[in-house]
């Protein structure tokens, strides 16, 4: 196939297997020669491959969220850690005016204050 003439050509064909090669050169030969050339393919595979992967999406957002819910409300968690020949060991609690709960206190504590300069938004960046 071959295109010639002033302004834009535009060539279309179907595709075959096999090697393929373009030849851009003015008619006489002569040189500088200047060229925007764009190339382009279609696929009938697109179109289902994004519909699929779409579908997996949300069917893996539909299983995510019930176990990030289950995770953050505690099902399954226990309070009490029981093994053989060892005691039962409680999570102690603040109660509202600071005092401990009734329940053996744990044998560590953990507190953590959030720093006045840090950003609200830096966790996204970071």
């Amino acid at each position: 196939m071959s295109a010639q003439g002033p302004g834009t050509q535009q060539i279309e064909l179907d595709l075959t297997t096999g090697d393929w090669a373009m030849v851009i050169m003015n008619a006489d030969g002569t040189r500088p020669i200047s060229v925007d050339v764009q190339a382009g393919a279609r696929s009938n595979l697109l179109g289902p491959l994004s519909l699929g992967t779409l579908i997996a999406g949300l069917v893996l957002l539909g299983l995510s969220i019930p176990l990030i819910v289950i995770g953050a409300s505690g099902i399954g968690r226990s309070t009490a850690i029981q093994s053989t020949g060892a005691p039962i060991l409680r999570v102690s609690s603040l109660a509202a005016g600071g005092a401990e709960s009734a329940a053996a206190p744990y044998p560590a504590r953990l507190r953590g204050d959030r720093d006045p300069t840090l950003s609200r938004w830096l966790w996204l960046v970071k």
